[in-house]
């Protein structure tokens, strides 16, 4: 654990975090395990009837924390973000709590919201208790997290939130998660629409931010240069097709400050402007992120490039600019060619004696190429084995071959070996027709050898 004293900046990173200076010092964790032990800590002593650790590395469904929503946003999140909303950029929930429910995110959009503030509204009251969506459990309704609602809804819902109501919002929020000295919770509320409109069946959820105890207290805000940045391009594939189009998403963010910021993005593909995203201007709130969906087609004889940029367009300056771009490299599928050639074929093939042949392989592979080779006599298979083709390498292979007692002088065979005879190791070979080779040879006997006749051999 460090210390670290007066006047230090701490991002209080939910969703839209200001920057705030405290004049004291500290602590902060170095890891995630002191961080879930000091919020345990401070469970157990506010309620007597948690003597165990409520907070763990895995939470009820066995999903591990994620650890960098803690150390980005100190957030206690459990598993995967899900529910992403394209129009938006956002994902409906950043994982789950330690007791499985699902994590909302307060960036994505509402479902419905008719206007106003949060008291224009029919709020169900203790929904733990008559309503079979909340969950009871020993949080809800606890009156000291009232300051923690209302500064979570001061920060990230001011358009909403009106600070001067007196409306006691612990009796309508059901805590998910609780908040803890330096760490955020989540709650959630239902309505059934504005007080001036008639009462419907139809209800509707609102995500309460929950801020950490530290924030309730009145701190100064100060204002400190914006970073924004480029967290990822993640596309669908790794190599590339001429003509072949594929998905990917790319993720921009803003982080370290304290009002809204408009922001350009930049994303091309080879040089080309991506459609829809390259060029646009569009606004980000601290610590928001935006993941964007496009696609692109793989170019012939060229490797693809997706580079992202974004840069702030009413500001001079960005804090750290290393992280306003990024770029990803997907080559282009390589087209693998096998191909063998008969390199030997004896003087002539005798009865009872072994005859040997050898072919070359090769592959224009940059990589090791495992795959079947198969030799035949006269359309009959008499050798089949697996083979490592190495880059740049020629392989030499071959049979001993002996003719049937039953073979005549004069008697013709056809011999021929074949790499990658089923087409699968691999499959996407750029040509077949040289994948196979083969000769033929005559009979002879022994007595010829001294006429000086020879075999008939051609090579095919």
């Amino acid at each position: 654990m460090k210390k670290i004293f007066l006047l230090l900046v701490i991002i209080s990173s939910f969703l839209m975090p200001p920057f705030f200076v405290v004049a004291e010092s500290i602590d902060r964790f170095d890891t995630i395990e002191e961080a879930l032990s000091a919020a345990n800590s401070e469970i157990k002593e506010e309620y007597s009837t948690i003597n165990y650790d409520y907070f763990l590395i895995k939470n009820l469904n066995n999903k591990a924390i994620e650890e960098n929503m803690y150390f980005d946003r100190t957030l206690f999140v459990y598993g995967e973000k899900n529910g992403f909303n394209a129009s938006s950029g956002h994902y409906r929930y950043l994982g789950e709590t330690m007791a499985g429910e699902p994590f909302s995110n307060i960036f994505h959009p509402l479902d419905v919201w008719g206007g106003g503030t949060l008291e224009d509204y029919r709020w169900i009251q203790f929904p733990w208790e008559n309503f079979k969506v909340a969950t009871p459990n020993v949080f809800n309704g606890n009156p000291e997290y009232l300051d923690s609602m209302k500064k979570g809804l001061e920060l990230y819902n001011p358009d909403l939130y009106n600070p001067g109501d007196n409306t006691d919002w612990s009796k309508y929020v059901q805590i998910l998660q609780p908040p803890t000295h330096y760490t955020w919770g989540m709650g959630r509320m239902w309505n059934t629409g504005k007080k001036t409109n008639p009462d419907t069946s139809r209800i509707y959820y609102k995500t309460v931010p929950m801020a950490p105890f530290y924030l309730v207290e009145e701190l100064e805000p100060i204002i400190e240069t914006p970073d924004l940045y480029v967290k990822s391009i993640e596309p669908s594939t790794t190599v590339t097709e001429p003509g072949k189009t594929y998905n990917a998403t790319v993720t921009y963010g803003l982080k370290d400050y304290t009002e809204t910021v408009k922001a350009k993005l930049g994303l091309t593909h080879n040089g080309y402007s991506v459609s829809g995203i390259d060029g646009q201007e569009i606004k980000f709130q601290p610590w928001e992120e935006k993941t964007l969906e496009f696609t692109f087609t793989g170019q012939k004889d060229k490797s693809s490039i997706i580079e992202a940029k974004i840069w702030p367009v009413s500001l001079t300056d960005d804090k750290n600019w290393n992280n306003n771009s990024k770029k990803v490299i997907m080559p282009l599928k390589e087209k693998i060619d096998l191909s063998v050639k008969m390199a030997y074929a004896p003087e002539f093939i005798d009865y009872g004696e072994k005859n040997s042949l050898e072919a070359d392989i090769r592959s224009n592979s940059k990589n090791n190429i495992e795959t079947k080779v198969i030799w035949r006599v006269n359309g009959k298979i008499v050798k089949k084995y697996t083979v490592t083709i190495r880059p740049n390498k020629t392989l030499s292979n071959g049979i001993d071959y002996t003719p049937p007692s039953s073979a005549k002088d004069g008697d013709t065979y056809t011999i021929s070996v074949e790499v990658n005879p089923d087409h699968n190791q691999p499959a996407n070979e750029s040509t077949w027709s040289n994948n196979k080779s083969q000769t033929k040879v005559e009979v002879f006997k022994d007595e010829r050898e001294d006429s000086g006749l020879g075999p008939s051999i051609i090579i095919e």
